[in-house]
């Protein structure tokens, strides 16, 4: 992944899942980087089983990595991922609103606390070889009518950012960001650069488990990336997988930069 202008790019304008066709696409034998986009999903794909609304207007992609890096380096791929993203996005904004763009973990990105765009990861093993299919949805221009979390676009936040704009950004700071993480060699870089953007450390937050809540203190993320959560009076959950869930404040202005 020398450069963005050396990843294959295929475009479709109308797709079940930019995610399923990156995925089919190693299981047929590719070995090397690929971008997939679509100006509309039609089956796309979220976190933990649930839909990605995903109409024209805004940015749906995958990109495929053939052996990234050491089995064990590869949940850091999040982080490495939504950096890179961040840095993308920012790069789009107008300097004076930056700031209120931030990560969310594991590797979501919110514009005013509020959800702008998520990413699924997906990972296939076959004759010795992994793929990792990084798909990425972007409200350019439309955000779902109802979700269980707060949602925006940058149209109704009064800012332009087209597909096109973002897949340039987003493939060359990739390229960035895999180098700077070096197959997991540098995991402490990526993940101080993360949590100087992330929205709620310091903050109560809820996070959502697959068979309860916890509630408690955002106190950062060990060396791994877990995220760690502390309770005043029961010491501190090291948390693998989870959803975040911010809480309200009174200060309107985010944190991170």
């Amino acid at each position: 992944m020398a450069s963005s202008s050396a990843i294959e790019h295929q475009h479709f304008s109308s797709v079940g899942s930019t995610n399923d066709l990156a995925l089919e696409a190693f299981r047929a034998g590719r070995a090397d980087s690929l971008w997939i986009t679509a100006d509309e999903q039609l089956d796309g794909k979220g976190r933990r089983g649930r839909n990605w609304v995903s109409p024209p207007g805004n940015f749906y992609g995958s990109l495929l990595l053939v052996d990234p890096a050491p089995s064990e380096a590869l949940p850091q791929l999040a982080f490495v991922v939504s950096l890179a993203l961040h840095r993308a996005l920012a790069r789009a904004l107008p300097p004076i609103v930056q700031s209120k763009l931030t990560v969310k973990w594991p590797n979501d990105l919110l514009y005013d606390r509020k959800k702008i765009a998520g990413i699924l990861m997906e990972a296939n093993h076959m004759a010795g070889r992994t793929g990792i299919v990084i798909g990425c949805g972007i409200n350019c221009t439309s955000s779902p009518a109802t979700a269980p979390y707060p949602v925006t676009s940058f149209s109704a936040e009064g800012q332009v950012i087209s597909a096109d704009a973002v897949l340039e950004l987003f493939s060359a700071e990739m390229t960035k960001g895999l180098s700077e993480w070096q197959q997991g060699k540098n995991f402490a870089s990526v993940r101080e650069a993360w949590l100087q953007r992330a929205s709620g450390v310091g903050e109560e937050i809820t996070v959502r488990l697959n068979d309860r809540e916890l509630n408690g203190r955002f106190s950062g993320l060990d060396a791994t990336g877990r995220l760690l959560l502390s309770h005043p009076e029961n010491g501190t959950s090291v948390i693998s997988a989870g959803d975040v869930f911010m809480l309200p404040r009174s200060d309107p202005t985010p944190k991170g930069h």
